[in-house]
């Protein structure tokens, strides 16, 4: 999938990209073609919502561009501050402490 949506990712100038399938969560640098690059799309794997399948039981080794994953259920806020900046936050449910958190800044206009 990342081969045939990056591009169209890249060429309308995506700045946040939120999606699961992985039962964990997981924040990944901003990237392009495997290679992290400032000012490109920013993604999240939220995937730890909930599910009877349970949570992801193993990773693979951690690649440079993955910045923080964890296989806890949990659940996101997203805070919109302006139109360059925007703040992720990821909750541990069992505590509601935040266990990841991160800014989104983009330069404006893209």
């Amino acid at each position: 999938m990342r081969i045939t949506m990056e591009p169209v990712l890249n060429e309308y100038k995506v700045d946040i990209v939120f999606n699961g399938h992985v039962h964990a969560y997981e924040r990944i640098a901003e990237m392009y073609n495997f290679v992290p690059t400032h000012g490109k799309t920013s993604y999240f794997v939220v995937g730890n919502g909930g599910t009877p399948e349970g949570l992801a039981s193993s990773w693979d080794t951690q690649p440079a561009w993955s910045l923080y994953r964890q296989a806890k259920w949990g659940y996101g806020a997203l805070n919109v501050v302006n139109s360059t900046h925007a703040h992720w936050w990821m909750y541990d449910d069992s505590d509601g402490k935040i266990m990841d958190q991160d800014w989104v800044v983009k330069p404006y206009p893209r």
